[in-house]
């Protein structure tokens, strides 16, 4: 497939530590909403609908 060339081909550069932190930040703050709504999912499931643990 031709015109499917990755833009940043050759450029291997490893990431600041403002950009580290960045995306640590980011993923720690979808991790604080991920976290608490499939937990309570969880529970709904097994608790409330009844479905086994092995299920959900």
């Amino acid at each position: 497939m031709k015109g499917t060339e990755n833009a940043y081909e050759g450029e291997n550069r490893s990431l600041h530590m403002k950009e580290r932190i960045g995306y640590g930040v980011g993923d720690f703050a979808n991790n604080m909403m991920y976290t608490p709504v499939n937990s309570f999912f969880t529970y709904f499931l097994t608790n409330v609908a009844g479905l086994g643990a092995g299920v959900v």
